[in-house]
């Protein structure tokens, strides 16, 4: 009980109870407006996080297309390399054998020649290839352990995010009840001071 209703100081005491019961309700309002805005700027960081993180699947599952490309290329050269590393021997020995032989077979000889020195340039070539797609494979090996950190990390944050947001819907509806209860309060208030008044 607020006051005596049967005296004007009842009265008074009960106009003091208002106004102060307004004054909670206007801060129960800058709460709830505070609440809110901190609500909706939560929701759109959740929607930048979730953005970043599809963007880091994006980067991951190129990467590891890109890694399965060079690991296919790098084996189709390794057995390029092999092949030909594997012909020259044979080559040498026929131009070796070509030499033996009559002065008719001199334009095979210089053929033979040749494709052997074009096989050790395209075999060189293959192995500095395979060493090149060697260091790409490594450097995608760490570029994937990375990305994947920053996802798990992007989760770890969405994960705050949401839990934070859950948080302050709570505190929001909380402090909307606190309203409604005050309303009723000063509704009731306002309905006894007009009676008082008659």
């Amino acid at each position: 009980q607020l006051g005596d209703l049967s005296r004007k100081v009842g009265a008074i005491t009960r106009r003091g109870e208002l106004n102060r019961l307004a004054e909670d309700l206007r801060q129960l309002d800058d709460e709830i407006q505070a609440l809110a805005e901190e609500s909706g700027q939560c929701d759109q960081n959740g929607k930048t996080l979730a953005a970043d993180q599809q963007s880091l699947r994006d980067q991951l599952l190129a990467l590891e297309t890109r890694h399965a490309q060079a690991n296919a290329a790098w084996q189709q050269n390794q057995q390029l390399a092999d092949r030909t590393k594997a012909e020259i021997p044979i080559m040498e020995a026929e131009a070796a054998g070509i030499e033996r032989q009559s002065a008719d077979c001199l334009q095979q000889h210089s053929q033979l020649t040749a494709r052997a020195s074009e096989l050790e340039a395209q075999s060189r070539a293959a192995e500095e290839l395979v060493k090149q797609l060697d260091q790409q494979v490594r450097n995608n090996r760490q570029e994937l352990a990375r990305v994947a950190e920053q996802a798990t990390a992007l989760r770890v944050t969405v994960g705050q995010t949401q839990e934070q947001r859950a948080a302050q819907m709570r505190e929001l509806l909380a402090a909307q009840q606190n309203h409604q209860e005050s309303s009723r309060q000063a509704r009731r208030i306002a309905e006894e001071l007009a009676t008082l008044e008659q």
